[in-house]
């Protein structure tokens, strides 16, 4: 009698072990995002797949994965599955500046999880900006900048430049190199309102900032002064001509819709 119930305990034990391993190993991972249209930009295809996630990772892809795998499902039939998209040019320094709004509520609706503003602080009030938006941890939106060459960033509609005395390179150096993990560029606005008669000064100073931090150049382009052919002059290879669809006198086209010379010397830097 003890040799047949230590045999069916035994039984019973395998059995319960071999029903819990199984389970466990069913439910490997934590989360299934099922049926969605994955768009995958290291492989450049797109096709309906399933994505099963572990520890906030990607675990596994496949054209079909057991839905039992999981411990929660996510339905995403006729939904696209993605990276989280990138915007290069934002405006997200809300409550600092004219031009800003707050990133959160647009980044869960669009999917754009990493926004690069495009200036909207400068050297002067960027430890602002880091220390609400870019480095709250509040804040769920990845952002990076572009510290703009006016120390008073955009408070205003335009203008910034009006005031020599605002493009201070020395403090614009310094910032850029605190916060050199954030600070992905220089971005400089050049058109007639936001100049205000200072020409040149702007590109000339935000071109010195950004070759000696080793960083890239944004440029706004709209009304002329200064021409494009002028401003083009102190673009360089990997830096940004943004706005460039502009309809306004410093568009890229002649009336006949061809690339202007400029345009053309600055495609072959």
């Amino acid at each position: 009698s003890s040799g047949i119930n230590a045999e069916y305990g035994d039984r019973r034990s395998f059995i319960g072990f071999f029903i819990l391993h199984s389970f466990g190993e069913m439910q490997q991972y934590d989360l299934l995002i099922k049926g969605g249209t994955l768009l995958d930009p290291f492989t450049r295809t797109q096709k309906i797949q399933d994505i099963a996630i572990l520890n906030g990772k990607i675990a596994h892809i496949d054209n079909e994965i057991n839905e039992n795998s999981a411990k929660q499902i996510l339905n995403a039939k006729n939904f696209i599955v993605t990276a989280g998209l990138i915007d290069l040019h934002t405006h997200c320094y809300y409550g600092g500046g004219y031009w800003g709004i707050k990133p959160d509520p647009i980044m869960k609706k669009t999917g754009v999880t990493t926004w690069v503003d495009a200036g909207s602080s400068g050297a002067y009030n960027f430890t602002g900006f880091y220390d609400n938006y870019i480095n709250n941890p509040s804040v769920k939106t990845r952002i990076f900048a572009f510290l703009n060459i006016s120390g008073i960033g955009l408070v205003a509609r335009t203008h910034e430049l009006k005031e020599i005395e605002f493009i201070d390179t020395d403090v614009a150096i310094k910032i850029g190199k605190q916060y050199s993990d954030v600070i992905k560029g220089i971005k400089v606005r050049m058109d007639a309102e936001t100049t205000m008669g200072t020409g040149l000064e702007g590109i000339k100073r935000a071109r010195f900032v950004a070759d000696c931090l080793n960083l890239p150049l944004m440029v706004h382009i709209g009304k002329a002064p200064p021409n494009l052919s002028e401003i083009s002059v102190f673009m360089k290879k990997g830096d940004i001509l943004t706005h460039c669809c502009t309809p306004h006198s410093n568009r890229l086209i002649d009336q006949d819709g061809n690339l202007l010379a400029c345009v053309l010397a600055m495609k072959s830097k």
